[in-house]
């Protein structure tokens, strides 16, 4: 009996033991998600305070660039000739009045686009003054070509908070860059943290370099630019992008090197002259439109079938020569 006793003593000390050590554990699991709570409740309540102290600033950048020389039309009316082009080997003559702009862009919505015919080039924004900074610079020497370059950049929070400003209806950050139209000019872009929107049809790129990180691009050519361009980059990572009639640029040189996204590459448009392609993908795939004109090399272990042309052409096609390198991903031509 004595040992019976005793056996349901240690068995109820056991329970009593037992449900103490699931009561603190209770207490504990409250305790932290009354924590976490707290510090939801308190970064929410200061992306909101920091949302109604927006100040919204409505910007509009007119750099005086040099004057190009002034082009005579043709008396009949009619658009003025393509600028004659150089013979392979020789090295082309760079235009009077060109220059380089250069964008450095991040963290909000970005436009690209030709302006108006007779307007100059200028920069449209509106943003938050508190949050975000915009600045301009030009460097306009005597002789030899200009520089104009515009930075865009997030000075508040960023990250988690900016995500939590989003859902607390923090205004989103929008800039429109306008490129005339009769000015030879390099573009070179860095878009970082959103996403841009670039049309440069019947510009008068003579190359470009875009990049951009975290975020999406569409690039589109709507026309022939004024003429061929000698160079275009597209890099990319940590995100998609889109382009429409590439062709339509006629570059002689295409690199496209994009990581972790996906690709939609359209090559068709006026092809004025022939080209060296690179693409190189890793961890990400896309596909690729091929032109129907254009005499394609280097793809000749892809499942191509060419449309049968219904009559011979007068001029020699374009030859476009591509070279492809993947890892871990898939580039599809059609």
């Amino acid at each position: 009996r004595a040992r019976a006793r005793a056996g349901e003593v240690a068995v109820a000390a056991q329970g009593k033991a037992g449900g103490s050590w699931l009561k603190y554990s209770c207490l504990g699991c409250l305790g932290i998600l009354a924590f976490v709570i707290l510090i939801v409740v308190g970064v929410a309540g200061i992306a909101l305070m920091q949302v109604r102290s927006e100040e919204i600033a409505e910007t509009t950048l007119s750099p005086s660039l040099p004057a190009p020389p002034p082009v005579a039309p043709p008396p009949d009316g009619t658009a003025p000739p393509p600028a004659p082009q150089p013979e392979t080997g020789t090295s082309r003559a760079l235009p009077a009045g060109r220059g380089k702009v250069l964008l450095d862009l991040a963290g909000g919505e970005f436009v690209v686009e030709p302006a108006l015919p007779g307007e100059t080039l200028h920069v449209e924004a509106v943003y938050d003054k508190t949050s975000y900074r915009l600045e301009e610079v030009l460097e306009a020497p005597e002789e030899g070509p200009w520089t104009y370059q515009v930075r865009f950049r997030r000075t508040g929070s960023s990250g988690f908070m900016g995500f939590i400003r989003a859902l607390m209806g923090a205004n989103t950050p929008r800039v429109r860059v306008l490129l005339p139209r009769n000015v030879p000019m390099e573009l070179d872009t860095r878009i970082g943290q959103g996403g841009a929107e670039v049309e440069i049809g019947g510009l008068w790129i003579t190359s470009a370099a875009i990049r951009f990180q975290q975020g999406g691009l569409s690039l589109a050519i709507s026309e022939p630019l004024r003429e061929p361009m000698e160079r275009l980059e597209l890099n990319g990572g940590m995100g998609g992008f889109a382009t429409r009639s590439l062709g339509n640029a006629s570059p002689r040189s295409l690199e496209v090197d994009f990581r972790m996204g996906g690709m939609d590459l359209d090559l068709r448009g006026a092809w004025r002259n022939d080209a060296d392609i690179r693409i190189d993908a890793s961890m990400g795939g896309g596909s690729v439109r091929l032109p129907r004109d254009a005499v394609i090399l280097g793809l000749e272990g892809q499942s191509l079938r060419r449309p049968e042309m219904k009559s011979t052409p007068e001029l020699p096609l374009p030859t476009l020569r591509f070279a492809v390198t993947t890892s871990m991903g898939e580039v599809e031509f059609r």
